[in-house]
């Protein structure tokens, strides 16, 4: 495994949303200024990846830290169980989402738990 990069927010950073084999992942992780998505339970898109091969590739190549989880989930619940089988803090949230359902993510998941909310 190699060391952990984290995401310096103070530069431009990069999002590669969509990884498809490992070879890929392990191309995108030589970059440290690139956050790398994972698109999962999507409005109309076809998934890239198995969530189990998601998770291989966040675990093996330490991508914990530039990682993104990207979905149009809309509930708490539903959310958090992807975030943490993917050990992931970092949701995008793309569609509607009711606001106590962004409170209660908040709430059940506060440690490092960044939201980015696209439309």
């Amino acid at each position: 495994n190699k060391k952990k990069k984290m995401l310096d927010f103070t530069r431009p950073v990069i999002q590669a949303a969509g990884v498809l084999d490992m070879e890929e992942a392990e191309m995108l992780a030589g970059f440290d200024s690139i956050s790398i998505g994972f698109p999962f339970r999507l409005g109309y898109h076809h998934e890239d990846l198995s969530l189990s091969d998601a998770a291989t590739m966040i675990g093996y190549y330490n991508l914990k830290e530039r990682a993104v989880l990207i979905t149009y989930l809309d509930k708490a619940f539903d959310i958090i169980y992807l975030l943490n089988y993917l050990n992931l803090d970092i949701v995008q949230l793309h569609g509607d989402i009711n606001i106590y359902e962004l409170l209660e993510l908040k709430k059940i998941k506060p440690e490092n738990c960044l939201l980015s909310l696209s439309y």
